[in-house]
């Protein structure tokens, strides 16, 4: 069992974050660190500072140690990244990079896992819930 708690004020001005988390992909399954998982990151993430997604080792609750220590990636590497045609980005998680995403992957070294997804200034579209943009994360293999 693990907690985890961030604080969202009622006035988003100023800042605050805001955290996604999931634990399953869009199948309903855990994620598994054998697999390999694709999250597509929409162009128009609503958090003014930045977005990031963090993955998390399910056994330790800590980040999953890996040869790149690269536990997530976020909105600051985009200029390194493969970035789509409409300005998205798909996010690969898994235990080797997919051939030619090495940029956009997050080494899961095997280890089942869990993720943040986080908005850090987020914008009030997230706090009325009127921004559906995040998809869910999808295995691919």
């Amino acid at each position: 069992m693990f907690y985890g708690a961030t604080f969202l004020p009622k006035s988003l001005q100023g800042g605050g974050t805001f955290y996604l988390c999931s634990l399953r992909d869009a199948d309903g399954e855990l994620f598994r660190g054998a697999n390999t998982y694709r999250l597509r990151v929409p162009a128009d993430v609503p958090a003014d500072d930045f977005w990031a997604l963090v993955a998390y080792d399910l056994d330790s609750k800590s980040y999953i140690a890996n040869d790149l220590d690269r536990s997530g990636l976020s909105s600051f590497e985009l200029p390194s990244m493969t970035v789509n045609n409409d300005g998205s980005v798909d996010l690969y998680l898994a235990a080797t990079a997919p051939t030619g995403s090495e940029s956009n992957w997050i080494p899961t070294a095997g280890r089942d896992f869990f993720l943040f997804f986080r908005f850090y200034s987020p914008q009030q579209s997230i706090l009325d819930r009127s921004w559906h943009g995040l998809s869910d994360v999808e295995r691919l293999d």
